[in-house]
């Protein structure tokens, strides 16, 4: 099948997929190449999250079980 106009031969049809792969072919690494950087970050700072939650959560439990007066504050603050 010919292309007609100036993409009829094989050397313009060569000269323009090449250009294509080399105009392509860097912003695909660069993409990728962010998007695993951006995962890793996410996935750090989530860690971070939830190791904080979770530093918080065992603070309070110890709290409650060794004050029976911040147990009960802490049930009635739900009732207010």
């Amino acid at each position: 099948m010919r292309v007609p106009g100036t993409l009829g031969t094989r050397v313009a049809r060569r000269i323009l997929g090449l250009f294509l792969v080399c105009a392509l072919l860097p912003v695909a690494l660069v993409l990728a190449l962010s998007y695993t950087q951006v995962q890793r970050t996410v996935g750090e700072q989530q860690l971070s999250q939830l190791t904080r939650a979770a530093d918080q959560y065992g603070g309070n439990v110890l709290e409650i079980r060794s004050s029976p007066r911040a147990a009960s504050s802490l049930l009635s603050w739900g009732d207010s």
